[in-house]
């Protein structure tokens, strides 16, 4: 094992909630024809938006076609994210168990990439107390809106700044969402096409509502706890 790079809503951080809350903020603030009477259904309960969610393919289609947003629309509420998850992030914790198998992976690379936003991620491992672990965060921010998950250019960008290509074999990537497991298989075609003969593991986590069994893209494995992550690892 090489290196592991997480996810981080639904798989590191518990914010479910906050983000059903900060979507709701948004588009009471600046998209009103989609909120109150007229909120959109995925947004109705938490578990209507774990079944929009997991169904997604990323973000973008998420706005598009559960939350019934414009091109426009969905330009406008991208950036607003950080902003307003900022002042609701603080209630937003580590799923049990997760802090320990982190830590336990002291003398492995980590990184997190996410659909998140780089500062909400960074400001959040401070207060987990889990910045040491993690050598680099790449956030929605820091690649092209057309290099978001699954696209691979996160994961490469990600990989490629904690441990040199020379010699890398083998790199998990753990995650709740089936665009992860694609993002993992994505990954590993564009380091083979790059020239390096990297396999990349892919791990589903149902902690946050995941259901793999159902999709198309099947990980390497799946994992009921944080705790059980160790036996895969190891």
């Amino acid at each position: 094992m090489d290196a592991v790079l997480w996810d981080f809503d639904g798989t590191l951080a518990d914010s479910v909630s906050t983000n059903v809350e900060v979507t709701k903020a948004i588009l009471r603030d600046h998209i009103p024809r989609l909120s109150g009477k007229n909120l959109p259904a995925a947004l109705s309960s938490i578990a209507a938006y774990q079944q929009a969610n997991h169904s997604a393919k990323n973000w973008r289609d998420l706005y598009k076609n559960y939350y019934g947003m414009t091109h426009e629309e969905l330009l406008l509420a991208g950036p607003l994210w950080q902003e307003y998850q900022r002042s609701l992030a603080r209630s937003v914790g580590a799923y049990r168990g997760i802090e320990e198998a982190v830590a336990r992976l002291v003398s492995v690379p980590q990184a997190i990439c996410s659909q998140n936003s780089k500062e909400n991620i960074l400001s959040w491992l401070k207060r987990t107390s889990l910045t040491e672990y993690f050598s680099h965060v790449v956030g929605y921010d820091c690649v092209a809106i057309d290099e978001q998950k699954p696209h691979p250019a996160g994961f490469l960008l990600a990989l490629n700044t904690i441990v040199s290509a020379v010699g890398v074999e083998r790199v998990f990537y753990v995650g709740d969402h089936e665009a992860d497991t694609e993002f993992a298989r994505l990954s590993e075609l564009a380091l083979r096409d790059a020239g390096a003969d990297v396999a990349v593991i892919a791990v589903a986590v149902t902690w946050s509502g995941a259901t793999p069994a159902k999709w198309t893209f099947q990980p390497d494995f799946v994992v009921n706890s944080p705790e059980a992550l160790q036996a895969i690892f190891n």
